[in-house]
């Protein structure tokens, strides 16, 4: 018994030590890595909290061994998963209203899979002023009014609708472009002009491709370091033309929608580099909106451009959809500092 337990806890140091490099090494795969390559795309795809599971083993085995040295070591690995690899944000304090404010929500309504009266009670739970769906078009295979019955039940917004996506604003509304996006048709990106009392304010709303890696795995028609290639080809492209898109339009702007894809992905960043994320700039806690019943994935996004300030940023525990919605405070730039 005791020739066996120097073995025991050398292998528990090993596993301690290849687990904090691996934790270490993701954080950096997060941080730099590009979705091109198919290692990143499964990191990028997968809920992040399945990266705490082995730490959270090993920690309970040095507890139970009292190896305290690699109880430190695991605790590191795990707070390394919680923190920055699970994508934790704390704002410090919030940010004065100065300025003009508005609430901004964005929600993918999944087809209208619970109807759009459910989908009316929580815009109005939230009073946005502005307001985007995606999965919001028409289909044969749904019964009901959908996109009708949803602007039928919000009498108070204005509404401007492209395929499957459509946004709504309290104030008069424009529609400014429909930009195609590579991938279906009917998923552009809508650009709009909000008027607030003659100041205009642009919002793009957007729904991107999804990864779908586990299919491919699943279902493999090719390498998957061919798909992974193929994949950010295609997402980089979409990420251009909305970027392209945004540039050619005037005023504040914000960019919402299903991204499909959490910000730690080579293409969220790319987009976020631009117009920065407003839940990492004034959110707390995970902002995970995907899936509305258990949320592990933060997969819904509201972005701005550097002359709004995010005020607060959050994800209401609205189950109307197996997407969470987003909401958003910001103060756009009062008219002398447009």
């Amino acid at each position: 018994m005791q020739s066996r337990n120097p073995t025991r806890r050398r292998v528990l140091s090993v596993l301690s030590v290849v687990s904090l490099a691996s934790v270490a090494l993701t954080t950096l795969v997060f941080r730099y890595g590009d979705e091109a390559y198919w290692p990143v795309m499964l990191a990028v795809s997968l809920p992040p909290v399945v990266f705490a599971i082995f730490p959270v083993i090993l920690l309970i085995v040095s507890g139970v061994k009292r190896n305290w040295r690699m109880l430190g070591l695991n605790l590191a690995a795990l707070l390394l998963v919680v923190g920055p690899i699970m994508g934790f944000h704390w704002r410090v304090k919030t940010v004065p209203l100065q300025g003009r404010a508005m609430r901004v929500m964005t929600w993918n309504v999944e087809k209208w899979s619970y109807g759009p009266d459910a989908i009316a009670r929580g815009v109005r739970a939230q009073h946005p002023d502005v307001v985007c769906f995606q999965e919001a078009g028409d289909y044969p295979y749904v019964p009901g009014t959908q996109g009708e019955g949803l602007i039928a039940a919000l009498p108070d917004y204005h509404f401007v609708r492209a395929g499957e996506i459509i946004v709504g604003s309290r104030w008069p509304i424009a529609k400014l472009a429909e930009t195609p996006l590579p991938g279906p048709a009917s998923r552009p990106a809508l650009c709009v002009a909000v008027n607030m009392e003659g100041r205009k304010y642009t919002v793009v709303s957007a729904h991107l491709l999804p990864s779908d890696i586990d299919k491919h795995i699943f279902n493999a028609r090719s390498p998957l370091n061919i798909y992974a290639q193929q994949f950010a080809a295609r997402r980089q492209s979409q990420g251009v033309a909305v970027l392209r898109a945004m540039a050619a339009l005037p005023g504040p702007k914000t960019l919402c929608g299903d991204f499909n894809i959490q910000p730690q992905s080579s293409s969220c960043r790319r987009l976020a580099r631009v117009y920065p994320d407003a839940f990492e700039a004034a959110g707390r806690g995970y902002g995970y909106s995907l899936t509305a019943d258990t949320p592990v994935e933060r997969a819904d996004h509201i972005l701005v451009s550097r002359d709004v300030t995010v005020r607060d940023c959050w994800v209401p525990s609205l189950i109307a959809s197996d997407h969470r919605a987003v909401v958003a405070d910001i103060i756009l730039p009062t008219p002398r500092s447009l």
